[in-house]
């Protein structure tokens, strides 16, 4: 699978230790120098851990954004840069999915005919291809809940079901 990555998936899954998991389970991905910006330099400035973990795992993947087109794209929508560029990189690279956390971004993301993945999707993929057992799971989803990823108590039962579901096919 090839994808764009914004910075709030990147963010979070070094925050609860697992952004390893991208070069896992996907086949190419790619942030623009907006959310590298975002989730690396910024980071770095303000002493984050979890900027380094992002910078060695992201290092060689970063492509100039076209940031023209990324302004107008959020102010259109109402999405911040750092989304509408890693949205339009996917549309630039003919990838079909972009890994974005904000609903807005998600819905834009559709709008402009591409499938949209957020973190748990990661985590649950990783789960699907053995590269985190149900338990591991379980501790990485509970550890992204505490540490400020928001997510609908609905859509926190259907992602727990399915990891249920895949224990039980294991």
């Amino acid at each position: 699978m090839k994808v764009t990555i914004n910075a709030s998936p990147l963010i979070f899954l070094a925050k609860i230790g697992k952004v390893d998991l991208l070069t896992m389970i996907l086949r190419d991905f790619r942030v623009t120098d907006i959310v590298w910006e975002e989730a690396v330099r910024r980071g770095l400035d303000h002493r984050y851990v979890e900027a380094d973990l992002i910078r060695t795992t992201v290092n060689n993947r970063v492509v100039e954004a076209e940031k023209g087109k990324a302004k107008k794209v959020a102010k259109k929508f109402g999405i911040h840069i750092g989304e509408a560029s890693t949205i339009l990189l996917a549309k630039k690279l003919h990838f079909r999915h972009v890994i974005v956390d904000d609903k807005v971004a998600i819905k834009v993301a559709k709008i402009m005919g591409l499938k949209p993945l957020s973190t748990p999707f990661i985590l649950l993929k990783a789960l699907k291809e053995h590269h985190l057992s149900h338990d591991e799971f379980i501790n990485c989803f509970e550890k992204l809940t505490t540490s400020g990823y928001y997510i609908t108590p609905s859509l926190s039962r259907e992602i727990l079901e399915r990891a249920e579901e895949m224990k039980t096919q294991r």
